[in-house]
């Protein structure tokens, strides 16, 4: 059970888990200058056929986050089709928890050395896995795991389901057409590809700043609420620059812009339908390279709704 729970907001969590690490505090003079940095709910229209919407989400079960309000219920509700970046089917769930264990022959307290993995241990057992279980899994997959509240894990235990997942099964309640924008290898790969060393460094930082995650995660939480996904942009965009290594830029890369093109080029027979309702991480929509300015650079109007 606690397997399943955790690895109902693990996985897909970990996208945002650099947006988790910066400090949000302060960046708003430049989230002031960020495209299409102010507003969750977008409207998609273009000549000859029915407006779409694009929605911003957050990968959490907190409830400030899942209750979604009235212009974003009424566009979700009216959808002849809903899109999500994954649908996480009994195969997908299946495949996405394989994908979290290191092949026969690897442990991760070998791959980490036996202080980090200590530290690692401590911070684990306190969201349920244990040492033993640990040893078992990818470094990437434990930084997916490590960076929630209590809150958010005692939640999942409960059985509530991240926002964009809980959508889903309200969509397929309502008998809607669920569609996805990539594949859950695809997803996998975002991930599993990354450079052992990249996952270390990943895993070392969560556990390093342990305490200025917590806070950061609920001013994130309290700035997406606001709608000002334009603070959580650019403290983002401020991180990549401040690292020297050049792992946040060339993560950045992969785990945002690339899925931003691919995923646009992936919308458009849906777009040219009319009527379709695209839930999609918040942090896909601003910026140069998000998903609204390469829309609006196709020719789409884009109507800020909520």
């Amino acid at each position: 059970m606690r397997s399943a729970a955790m690895l109902q907001i693990g996985i897909r969590a970990t996208v945002l888990v650099l947006a988790l690490l910066v400090v949000v505090v302060g960046a708003a003079n430049a989230a002031s200058r960020v495209p299409y940095g102010q507003g969750l709910l977008w409207k998609i229209e273009h000549p000859g056929v029915a407006p779409s919407y694009v929605f911003g989400t957050m990968h959490v079960n907190d409830p400030r986050v899942r209750t979604l309000p009235a212009p974003v219920r009424s566009a979700f509700n009216r959808a002849e089709r809903t899109v999500y970046e994954i649908i996480i089917t009994p195969d997908a769930r299946k495949r996405l928890t394989e994908a979290r264990y290191l092949p026969e022959g690897r442990t991760l307290d070998e791959i980490l050395g036996s202080q980090l993995f200590d530290d690692v241990a401590t911070r684990a057992e306190k969201a349920g896995i244990s040492r033993d279980r640990l040893r078992r899994i990818k470094p990437w997959a434990v930084a997916g795991a490590l960076h929630f509240r209590q809150g958010e894990i005692v939640r999942s235990y409960m059985g509530e389901l991240p926002l964009d997942q809980w959508m889903q099964t309200d969509s397929l309640s309502r008998g809607a057409p669920v569609l996805e924008l990539e594949t859950v290898q695809e997803h996998i790969a975002v991930f599993d590809d990354m450079a052992e060393a990249d996952q270390i460094a990943l895993l070392r930082s969560i556990v390093e700043n342990n305490r200025q995650t917590d806070e950061d995660i609920e001013e994130m939480t309290q700035r997406y609420v606001a709608r000002d996904v334009g603070a959580i942009y650019a403290a983002f965009q401020e991180e990549i620059e401040a690292d020297e290594t050049g792992f946040a830029r060339k993560f950045a890369l992969r785990l945002i812009d690339d899925r931003n093109h691919n995923m646009v080029a992936r919308m458009q027979d849906l777009l040219r339908q009319g009527g379709t309702f695209i839930a999609v991480g918040a942090l896909h929509l601003p910026g140069d390279q998000g998903i609204l300015r390469l829309l609006q650079r196709q020719g789409y109007s884009i109507v800020r709704v909520y």
